[in-house]
């Protein structure tokens, strides 16, 4: 009937209260949702993380990693955890796993780059800082190429450049996406041919 059920309605009250940063109200609607949810789970996490219960955050993403292990941004937030608990070797771990899900995680790469001052690994830090700082700058490159594409929508050189930063991303579907998007407006871009050409040799292999 296209209406949503209770359990919905009471999800969605919960992630507008812990938007509101009334995290208690927010927890206490989040209890009378299905707790085996990931979305519940994940706002019950971050509204205890705000409420500075570490502890309690903790074991809810802990959870979360026990039935998705490679649940990115729930490594994260435990990895930022640990360190707010000062447990720095167990937070590089989850921290590291995380990166290695999602090598673009801004925040991932920040956190770590923390950690490892903490740990002492400065030239890790160092490496782990820089790499944060290039994926913000390639996030808001990104964003720019974005705008002037909405604003001029047969702007091929920042398709283009979209698809390049895409497939560099290891993001191959949206690289891809992009690419086709260029050849439907200039079917004779040869930068955009070789690219293709290039993703569907290394699909055959």
């Amino acid at each position: 009937n296209g209406m949503p059920s209770r359990g919905d309605a009471y999800l969605h009250l919960a992630e507008a209260q812990r938007q509101a940063y009334r995290y208690r109200d927010a927890l206490a609607t989040y209890a009378l949702c299905d707790n085996t949810r990931v979305e519940v789970l994940r706002g019950r996490a971050a509204c205890l993380e705000s409420l500075r219960d570490l502890d309690g955050a903790r074991e809810i993403y802990r959870q979360l990693l026990q039935s998705t292990p490679d649940d990115a941004a729930a490594l994260t937030a435990a990895g930022r955890i640990d360190a707010k608990r000062g447990e720095h070797a167990e937070a590089k771990i989850l921290l590291e796993r995380a990166i290695a899900v999602t090598p673009s995680d801004v925040r991932a790469w920040h956190s770590l780059a923390w950690t490892l001052v903490n740990l002492g690994e400065n030239d890790q830090a160092t490496e782990a800082f820089r790499e944060a700082v290039r994926l913000t700058e390639q996030i808001q490159l990104t964003e720019h190429l974005r705008q002037r594409v909405d604003e001029d929508p047969s702007d091929v050189q920042s398709r283009l450049r979209l698809g390049e930063i895409m497939l560099k991303e290891g993001r191959t579907e949206d690289g891809r996406m992009w690419l086709r998007s260029v050849l439907q407006i200039d079917p004779a871009n040869t930068a955009a041919q070789e690219l293709l050409e290039r993703l569907s040799q290394s699909d055959r292999l």
